[in-house]
């Protein structure tokens, strides 16, 4: 098994301070049935908060990281004890980004325009399908959201949550969000699970169509705004000559199960990725280093070439599929990505 040097230059850690939510969208990994009452009954206590900041503190210093921490839920703005973790954060330079609602926000604008980073607000449709997925009143909700952060400088970044249902109207969405000056728009495929475990993803090609005319129309906009997140984007800008792999030992990036980052649940339990639920430890009681460089499932994981359809693949260092939608429909992390077309050719 060939030896890989792991590059990144952000370890980025996603905290779910809470599961509590006022919203209950269809497409929800946080109201997984095998978790959610647990993580509801077993919120950490502001002591063990506290603690988590110094485990984070702890690996920053000790390996001189590039750490970012996204502060979610649920709705993070629904526990009173967000402001201290944001706060202990910033003293030690950690950028932070909230992966919320616009509930709240309107009572909370004043102390994060001078404590975050970027706010992520969500939109997966215009507006009738929107609605459908994430309440009536959700889309002028958001527009009113993002009115809210531009007013008061806060960077704004909106994620769009792809299905085989929603793939059409991606464009229309981006357009408004450009007008409306947000900072940063991505999308992310769904992940068959919780809330999500009956929705239905696009075919391999119908997948890779889907990213060449979104990458072409983003493109013929000009100044782009799209974050090209979804890992396939390496293959498709390879084939249309934009994207030309190195020879290297090296993880450069692609998906970041296993290579830099981890999710902290509401009760302390630590997965990969929030949407891979395998546990691989338990913060406060470990520390990160622990968990990230000696969890046996994660450096099973780093076995990069027992992925299928990956392992003779030159774009490896930059791609290996999305380990978390493998999981989701194959229980096996090392399965091949469901919309890899190269995987079917």
């Amino acid at each position: 098994m060939r030896e890989w040097e792991v590059y990144s230059s952000v370890f980025g850690i996603q905290w779910h301070i809470t599961p509590r939510c006022d919203k209950n969208c269809l497409h929800c990994y946080v109201r997984d049935p095998e978790t959610y009452k647990k993580e509801l009954e077993n919120e950490l206590s502001q002591e063990d908060l506290v603690k988590i900041c110094d485990r984070i503190e702890e690996f920053k210093n000790k390996y001189n990281a590039n750490v970012s921490v996204s502060i979610t839920g649920g709705n993070p703005l629904l526990r009173k004890e967000y402001r201290n973790i944001v706060k202990r954060l910033k003293k030690e330079k950690i950028p932070i980004t909230i992966l919320g609602n616009v509930y709240k926000l309107d009572e909370e604008v004043d102390f994060l325009k001078y404590n975050i980073k970027e706010y992520q607000l969500s939109l997966d449709g215009t507006e009738e399908f929107n609605d459908k997925v994430r309440g009536p009143g959700s889309w002028e909700e958001t527009m009113r959201g993002i009115d809210i952060l531009k007013s008061n400088n806060i960077e704004v970044g909106i994620m769009y949550t792809v299905s085989k249902d929603n793939m059409n109207y991606i464009k229309e969405v981006y357009d408004i969000c450009s007008e409306k000056q947000v900072n940063r728009f991505s999308f992310d495929r769904v992940v068959p699970l919780g809330n999500a475990k009956d929705m239905v993803l696009p075919s391999a090609s119908d997948y890779k169509n889907f990213l060449y005319n979104i990458y072409l129309h983003t493109v013929s906009k000009g100044g782009s705004i799209l974050a090209l997140k979804d890992q396939l984007f390496k293959p498709l800008l390879n084939e249309m000559g934009l994207f030309k792999p190195k020879q290297t030992n090296k993880i450069i990036n692609g998906c970041l199960v296993g290579v830099s980052g981890l999710s902290i649940l509401a009760d302390g339990t630590v997965y990969p990725c929030r949407r891979l639920p395998i546990e691989i430890g338990r913060l406060p009681e470990q520390s990160i280093e622990e968990i990230f460089f000696d969890s046996p499932e994660l450096n099973e994981l780093r076995e990069y070439e027992s992925i299928a359809g990956c392992g003779e693949c030159d774009l490896l260092p930059y791609c290996r599929g999305n380990r978390c939608v493998a999981y989701a429909q194959k229980k096996d992390y090392f399965s091949e990505d469901p919309q890899c077309w190269r995987c079917k050719e």
